[in-house]
């Protein structure tokens, strides 16, 4: 997947504390900043899995 996003938190995942997301894998991500963004950064609470390839912004899985 690739593209722009107009904000800086790119990927948001979320998941409850009891409910943790689990297993969850992420392959050749590529999202950059649209124009007025310096950055962009990732977001997840409660989610473990891993990931393969490039993965921009830079994955926030737990391992």
């Amino acid at each position: 997947m690739s593209g722009t996003s107009r904000t800086e938190v790119a990927m948001k995942l979320e998941c409850g504390g009891k409910n943790a997301c689990s297993k969850v894998f992420m392959r050749d991500i590529d999202l950059s900043p649209a124009n007025g963004i310096d950055s962009v950064s990732s977001l997840c609470t409660f989610v473990e899995g891993s990931a393969q390839g490039t993965i921009r912004p830079s994955s926030c899985l737990l391992h």
